[in-house]
């Protein structure tokens, strides 16, 4: 008699808790920073895409996946196979028949551009391996009209573009291609925008400049603008699907490697927008990683009521984590402790006014991340 059994579901959670001195990370349309109304009060807010940028950009500069690994998003795709062709072929050409070749597999381009009309995100390596077809039937292809690629090489690249398994970026954050069926790749990580804990008003910085070349004594303004900025605690939380992520690398070697550079970028991972002008180069003061069985929750709800420094004698930053670990207690009294659950925190301040019996603490965001992986293993399959 067989017994049926299914996989558990093992989650990551990660909160992050980061106060930014002025800045101006993530703008609108107006070049204000991005805000959101939570708790009836007007937040500080960073899109969950600009978080997850910086976090593929922490991915590059820290070197963290060899170039093999590593994904690109791009209208630019026919320029970048033409690029590496035109080692042997003449660049015009070459740009040209990846034009024919993309389209026969049913991705749509702009004419006068040359890009593709949707950011294509895939490896790297599928780059070189597509125009290494194109070098092998490069006679063929270069005496063919547009809609006369012949089928064989329609039909291998097709299967590059399909194919996103070993690519640790495409397996955490998904991707989106409606041109062709099966394309689509389900996201692992759950990434949520960051709100501050506390009601924030933007402000305005008048700023002048002068022209260095200026005839002696001629001190006038050269020119002279407004720029919005905020300061702000930010609450930051994403999840990640074990499960889908093992299915999306389709690698079992990938998986723990993955989640390690995932936790780690979620930590280092900082926004770029107007550095230049702010540095606001703070790093996070308050880590919790969850790993469960059960499921996910945010915390944000911690700071439905706007957080105010000193309430219990702390800074922002304190009675944020206050709020944060008293909420998290309150929520696991009320609906129980989810399946195999393992907390661990780290925190640049002392957080132990009554800590919750199923946190770790430790003292480095090294020691978070070793920990977090002990728990992260492969789940047991049950009955």
């Amino acid at each position: 008699m067989t017994t049926n059994t299914k996989m558990t579901n093992r989650w990551l959670e990660m909160h992050v808790l980061q106060n930014f001195a002025p800045n101006n990370l993530n703008r609108d349309d107006t070049g204000a920073p991005k805000d959101a109304m939570f708790g009836g009060v007007r937040r500080a807010r960073i899109s969950s895409q600009c978080l997850k940028r910086a976090t593929r950009e922490h991915f590059a500069t820290a070197h963290v996946f060899g170039d093999e690994a590593m994904s690109v998003r791009t209208k630019r795709t026919a320029a970048a196979i033409g690029e590496i062709l035109s080692k042997d072929h003449d660049l015009v050409e070459a740009t040209a028949i990846a034009c024919r070749v993309l389209e026969s597999v049913g991705l749509k381009l702009d004419e006068k551009t040359d890009k593709t009309k949707c950011l294509v995100f895939m490896p790297q390596r599928h780059l070189k391996s597509i125009a290494g077809i194109i070098h092998e039937h490069w006679k063929a292809l270069a005496g063919a009209k547009k809609g006369e690629v012949p089928g064989e090489i329609t039909g291998n690249v097709a299967k590059i573009v399909a194919d996103a398994s070993k690519a640790p970026e495409i397996a955490l954050f998904g991707r989106m291609i409606a041109e062709g069926e099966g394309w689509g790749i389900e996201a692992a990580a759950q990434v949520a925008h960051s709100i501050s804990t506390h009601e924030v008003n933007a402000e305005f910085d008048f700023f002048t400049a002068l022209d260095d070349l200026a005839p002696k004594g001629d001190h006038a303004s050269a020119h002279m603008d407004t720029a919005t900025f905020s300061s702000a605690c930010h609450y930051r939380y994403s999840a990640v699907s074990v499960s889908v992520l093992r299915e999306n690398l389709g690698d079992e070697s990938l998986v723990m490697p993955t989640l390690k550079a995932y936790i780690a970028g979620q930590i280092a991972a900082m926004p770029g927008g107007k550095q230049a002008g702010f540095a606001a180069h703070n790093p996070p003061s308050y880590v919790l990683a969850v790993v469960h069985d059960g499921q996910p929750y945010s915390l944000a709800n911690a700071f439905a009521r706007p957080v105010r420094a000193g309430a219990h004698g702390a800074d922002l930053v304190g009675e944020s984590i206050l709020a944060i670990e008293s909420y998290r207690q309150r929520v696991d009294a009320m609906y129980g402790a989810r399946t195999n659950c393992h907390a661990i925190h780290c925190a640049d301040r002392d957080v132990s006014r009554e800590p919750a019996a199923d946190v770790t603490a430790v003292t480095t965001v090294a020691a978070l991340v070793d920990e977090a992986l002990k728990f992260l293993g492969t789940p047991k399959a049950t009955p």
